[in-house]
């Protein structure tokens, strides 16, 4: 069941404001945040006073609120108590991205969430409120990590932060052999980058899918504005509408590693210097059409291991529509990868490019008709 709906309550907390200090400062004792001269109770009580028993929890008003006046805290709230929730889930193996725990609440602490409450039977609303404060309540005490750790957690971390909700929506699908029956279908198929396998893709789709920001506008919950990931990496909204590009870069960044993009391999696959844009926020470099991420793709992981239709173009949509039936879903269905649509038919953009599993892409569970169809398998 949902958790109760209730007052949305905002912090607009001081650093110094008295009574909201729970234990999660780095270096504070668990009592720190207790009434002024009352001594610290002893377990089973609440370390800092209160009927929170967590570390990072007791004492704080806020949270206490939480418990006992069902007030739910959510994306926008900020404050020693949201520091908390993000230490909780940081000290959780959850990773919050570069910001860390800065007691601001932003859209990683609404995924990192949404992950933990999707695997601790909680609902996976994305919103802090009683049930989840009583599940986390049953954990193990969790004490403040390390500040470099709560700070910057390593970047491959990424991967555990996004998602959440974006697996509720995909069904399972078999994965096995995918880029080995690549020419099994209706399109010609590709082996990839010489030597490596896959083309040199991630051999975990999970870790691909889940990395990848989702823009599944019939459900909330996996649906990522296009305001929410320019807000994210700082850019200019009105400028930056057509993000799928920058969510498949924001996939290979948070992949960490030899997967992140950086100025000279954007240029290394023919993409303009200046084509190629830099968040100050995030520290990552991202490729800004999907006709520019489809050729970074083919450059650095090998040509699509299917395409449709071969050696030419489809002419209307009917006769993607024919070719789609027969022979792209067939070959198509029950694999996971990345897929490019160059030309869409009735749109006037480059295209579209984004991760799918079965027919299932992360931001709408049918396909676009399109002048040309590119996958890759993973």
């Amino acid at each position: 069941m949902p958790e109760p709906a209730a007052q949305n309550q905002t912090q607009r907390q001081q650093p110094g404001q008295a009574n909201q200090r729970g234990g999660a400062q780095a270096g504070q004792t668990p009592g720190a945040g207790g009434a002024q001269g009352q001594q610290q109770p002893q377990a089973p009580a609440a370390p800092g006073g209160g009927g929170l028993t967590q570390p990072l929890f007791s004492g704080d008003h806020v949270l206490e609120t939480v418990l006992t006046a069902n007030v739910m805290l959510n994306e926008g709230a900020r404050g020693p108590s949201v520091r908390a929730i993000q230490q909780f889930l940081v000290a959780s193996g959850l990773n919050l991205g570069r910001a860390g725990a800065d007691g601001q609440w932003g859209p990683a602490t609404t995924k990192a969430l949404k992950t933990w409450q999707g695997a601790h039977g909680v609902p996976s609303t994305g919103a802090f409120g009683k049930l989840t404060l009583q599940a986390m309540e049953k954990e193990p005490p969790m004490q403040a990590p390390p500040a470099a750790e709560a700070q910057q957690p390593p970047v491959m971390d990424q991967t555990q932060v996004a998602q959440q909700a974006n697996r509720a929506q995909a069904a399972p699908s078999t994965q096995g052999g995918a880029a080995a029956q690549a020419g099994q279908g209706g399109g010609g198929a590709a082996a990839g980058a010489p030597g490596s396998k896959n083309g040199g893709l991630p051999g975990d789709f999970q870790k691909v899918w889940d990395a990848h920001p989702h823009n599944y506008q019939k459900d909330g919950s996996q649906n990522t504005s296009s305001e929410k990931m320019s807000e994210w990496l700082g850019f200019d909204p009105a400028v930056y509408q057509n993000t799928c590009a920058i969510r498949l870069s924001t996939m290979f960044n948070q992949l960490g590693g030899d997967y992140k993009i950086t100025k000279e391999k954007a240029v290394a696959a023919g993409i303009p210097a200046g084509r190629v844009a830099f968040s100050k926020k995030t520290g990552w470099y991202y490729i800004l059409s999907a006709k520019e991420a489809w050729t970074y793709v083919s450059a650095h992981f090998g040509q699509p291991h299917q395409s449709w239709p071969q050696g030419k173009r489809f002419k209307t949509e009917d006769e993607f529509k024919t070719t789609f039936d027969s022979d792209i879903e067939p070959a198509v269905s029950g694999k996971r990868g990345i897929v490019a649509f160059d030309k869409i038919f009735g749109y006037g953009g480059t295209g579209h490019v984004d991760v799918f599993d079965g027919m299932q892409l992360s931001d709408a569970n049918n396909w676009y008709p399109c002048q040309q169809l590119k996958v890759w398998y993973i």
